[in-house]
């Protein structure tokens, strides 16, 4: 054995006594927590000292779960936003219809009877046995005023941006952040009060992380006029396009896809011929992928995802927005190309458009919403009497049915246009009067369907005229005062070029004794330095419309002003009056003589293609079977169109 060894102390076999220990109550915080707490009951732990709680020790307290705390939370947070969006006299303790609540109907109410004016959702239970909200369903107009109110709201109270934190650059293209926050000011100062549906508070940085073709699409907007770098549009117009498509091809889908391919819609990037314009394309993609993604259902999220959605009212509040503005946007292609909507204007759309419900939407976007299903039903209107008629659209003939049942409807819905203008005229913002001005303009253009020479059609088409001449006043002086045309959407351009359409088809046929010529032709004038001004590209559509205008003005055909004014092209709807216009400077101007033959100047087409067959030209059921429209569940009766 070692000297070490032997200088050890002998090891006891029993244990000696162990130190005594404290029973030390952990303070609420910390147990809540489930965290160590290091302190006395004499003084604050360290935890609640660093974080500034409140510390204090309880033996009787007992967690509290987080879903508990939560749930617990969000019913504050339902009561909160009630009173505060609810009348002065509503009690917290009746709170208004929210996203998580249905609406009850008041004794005094329940022996009234239910038309179909108020929305409501029919609840429902899930699997477990949770009460849900479902499909919309009609409810007593009873609710109508402070007890229901829309869950959908702006808050019109200004708001700064936070600015950009980084540059940005796509291709050749580079931008500080003092350049983007310049753009982004831009564009919701001069565009976005057009189609107000996306968020003016959120930051750039947050738009760029939300989505980066939404993101890069604002910026190429707002740079269609930026002075600081008038180079920055024409690289934009090559490389954004192309991003657009490839996220179009690359699923899945997103909102901000959708909210970018809406506003690249609403302000088209600059093509050299109409032909190469996707425009319609993108819409219908728009609409259905925004259908795919359940935002004509915005309250009821996760049945289109793939995991349990949070019932988020800015989240719900983003759906319908965009629902709406995909809605107004192929609308107003439908208008302004000539073709069928692909938009279902479902119930919610039908709801959206009418106050006093929970599923209004704010008036910036409502007032667009019922002017656009005007137009709608207008279109829908025609397009069946004329297929019905058995009406082949023979260019150059006339319609086998001379008597059109539509004149009188559409008679009626202006009617009710005036109404509802009369009744919201203290509401309408200029864009909303710019609109309304454009439907008038667009569904009074269908008067030229009528080929007789009635003096019903004589007066019919001399209205037609004076509305374009109102629209190209109104536009004009709003130009004036705010340059409007620099920053318009194409809906309203398109329409302009359409009223000066219908001026030329007047001013150059037997009509024009009727009207004040002189007038006509400074309106004329005007429409060709306004096409000019809202040019954004050497060679773009509206440069060339102006040009293809003063054309055919100083044309030396003066046939037609001895006659009265017909179209050649009648299969185009409201915009059947822009392309025969277009025609017919293909025919004087283009090199394409004879596509539309006069009847009896013995010219024939130069080609068999040219001249397609009528035979069958309607039977594409997609196109024209409309038999759908009356379905109660997909559409209410045309006499309520106007909400």
């Amino acid at each position: 054995m070692s000297s070490e060894s032997a200088q050890q102390p002998p090891r006891s076999s029993s244990p000696g006594p162990r130190a005594s220990r404290t029973n030390r109550v952990v303070c609420t915080a910390c147990r809540q927590s489930k965290v160590r707490c290091v302190g006395t009951e004499n003084e604050d732990c360290a935890r609640c000292m660093r974080l500034g709680l409140d510390c204090h020790r309880d033996t009787n307290f007992k967690r509290v779960s987080k879903s508990r705390k939560i749930a617990e939370l969000e019913k504050q947070v339902q009561l909160l936003t009630s009173a505060f969006t609810g009348s002065s006299n509503q009690s917290p303790q009746s709170p208004q219809v929210s996203v998580h609540q249905q609406s009850h109907v008041p004794p005094s109410f329940a022996s009234q009877p239910t038309p179909p004016a108020m929305l409501t959702r029919t609840p429902s239970q899930d699997v477990s046995g949770r009460t849900v909200s479902r499909t919309p369903q009609y409810q007593n107009p009873g609710l109508q005023g402070p007890s229901v109110m829309s869950i959908f709201h702006i808050d019109e109270s200004p708001r700064p941006r936070p600015g950009a934190a980084l540059s940005r650059s796509i291709q050749s293209a580079y931008l500080t952040g003092q350049t983007i926050d310049e753009l982004f000011e831009i564009f919701f100062e001069h565009y976005h009060p057009a189609l107000p549906f996306l968020n003016p508070a959120k930051s750039p940085d947050d738009y760029y992380d939300s989505g980066t073709i939404l993101f890069w699409v604002i910026i190429s907007i707002a740079s269609r006029r930026y002075t600081n770098d008038m180079l920055l549009f024409p690289v934009l117009c090559e490389w954004i396009p192309k991003l657009i498509w490839e996220s179009i091809s690359s699923p899945p889908y997103t909102i901000p896809m959708v909210q970018a391919i809406i506003l690249a819609c609403t302000w088209p990037f600059p093509m050299p011929s109409m032909w190469n314009d996707t425009i319609v394309t993108l819409s219908s993609i728009a609409v259905s992928t925004a259908m795919q993604l359940g935002l004509h259902r915005p309250l009821n999220a996760t049945d289109f995802l793939r995991k349990k959605a949070t019932a988020d009212e800015n989240d719900s509040q983003t759906r319908a927005f965009t629902w709406a503005a995909a809605n107004i946007v192929s609308q107003s292609i439908e208008a302004t190309y000539g073709v069928l909507p692909t938009t279902p204007f479902d119930r919610t759309i039908e709801a959206s458009c009418k106050p006093g419900n929970m599923y209004s939407l704010p008036n910036i976007l409502r007032f667009k919403l019922a002017i656009f299903r005007y137009c709608n039903r207008i279109s829908n209107l025609v397009c069946r009497d004329l297929t019905d008629n058995g009406d082949p659209f023979s260019p150059g003939t006339p319609q086998t049915n001379p008597t059109l049942s539509w004149v009188t409807e559409l008679l009626e819905f202006e009617t009710r246009m005036q109404s509802w203008k009369q009744k919201y005229r203290d509401q309408l913002s200029f864009h909303d009067e710019i609109y309304a001005a454009a439907a008038a303009v667009y569904t009074t253009s269908m008067y030229f369907f009528d080929s007789t020479s009635s003096a019903a059609r004589k007066h019919n088409i001399l209205k037609a005229y004076r509305t374009s001449t109102s629209y190209i006043q109104l536009l004009t002086s709003f130009d004036q005062t705010s340059n409007y045309l620099l920053h318009a959407p194409s809906y309203p351009l398109k329409i302009f070029v359409l009223a000066c359409c219908v001026l030329l088809k007047v001013l150059r046929s037997s009509y024009a004794a009727d009207v004040d010529f002189e007038e006509g032709k400074r309106l004329c004038n005007l429409a060709i330095i306004a096409a000019n001004k809202s040019s954004v590209a050497p060679q773009d559509s509206a440069g060339k419309v102006a040009k293809m205008v003063s054309q055919v003005w100083h044309s030396g055909d003066l046939r037609p002003l001895g006659e009265m004014p017909v179209l050649m092209v009648k299969s185009r709807l409201g915009a059947s009056i822009l392309y025969d216009f277009i025609w017919t400077w293909r025919q004087e101007f283009g090199g394409q003589q004879g596509a539309y033959p006069r009847e009896g100047d013995g010219m024939e087409p130069e080609t068999e293609d040219i001249l397609l067959p009528t035979d069958g030209v309607f039977d594409d059921a997609s196109m024209v079977d409309l038999d759908f429209l009356n379905d109660p569940d997909w559409m209410e009766s045309i006499t309520n169109s106007i909400g």
